[in-house]
């Protein structure tokens, strides 16, 4: 098995779990509350999250039947009978398989700072690595066709990851921990006719950003004259 290990990713995942575990045993005595954590903390995840998926994520790995490539967010297992070698293709390194298009090997191509983080015939000693590793595994050759699967567990990380800066810039922009403020949004705008919305010129997307405590009466100050 090849990881994609880059040092950058590595160095920043490291540096960003060390710095979320400060902020979750720091003192006591700090004033910590709900909004200071979730500012802290949320993109110290998102950084986290990214570099791994930029870092080792992904992989490759040869067996005796197929050859799996698993890309950050995509996983292709290709039986070895289809397998037509690799080949590189401007700064990607491609997995040939008969019939189907090429598949890029993330694993063997860096996911931060570009391709310029590559010396002068990097790429070159990177196929020949993947070559040698196809070619140095016994192969026991099975019929087949190529499967393509998305890594759910990643892709749900990412949502995670979405809702939770979302609700971060709530809390920033309101003052208010973002799930009691999302209740009071959503208590409003039920609450509220879409005609009468419509006749405040409030648009739907806007209702209850006029205070948690009173947006009746925040929303009436908007009413023309």
């Amino acid at each position: 098995m090849i990881r994609r290990n880059d040092p950058l990713a590595l160095t920043a995942i490291a540096m960003g779990t060390a710095a979320g575990a400060f902020v979750l045993v720091t003192p006591s005595h700090i004033p910590y509350t709900p909004q200071m954590l979730l500012l802290f903390l949320t993109p110290i995840g998102t950084l986290v999250l990214l570099m791994y998926l930029a870092g080792p994520a992904a992989f490759v790995a040869v067996t005796r039947t197929h050859v799996v490539v698993a890309n950050p967010l995509v996983r292709y297992r290709v039986p070895r009978s289809l397998v037509d070698g690799v080949r590189i293709d401007g700064f990607d390194i491609e997995l040939r398989v008969s019939g189907h298009a090429p598949i890029p090997i993330a694993a063997l191509t860096p996911g931060v700072g570009g391709h310029n983080r590559v010396p002068p015939g990097g790429y070159q000693t990177r196929l020949n690595k993947i070559a040698a590793l196809v070619n140095h595994t016994p192969a026991t050759l099975v019929a087949g066709t190529m499967t393509r699967r998305y890594r759910y567990v990643h892709l749900f990380l990412l949502a995670v990851d979405v809702l939770a800066l979302i609700g971060m810039v709530l809390s920033i922009s309101t003052g208010a921990p973002w799930p009691q403020r999302a209740r009071d949004y959503w208590r409003w705008c039920t609450a509220t006719p879409s005609a009468t919305r419509n006749a405040w010129r409030i648009p739907w997307l806007r209702c209850g950003t006029y205070g948690p405590q009173s947006g009746q009466a925040a929303a009436t100050a908007q009413r023309p004259r």
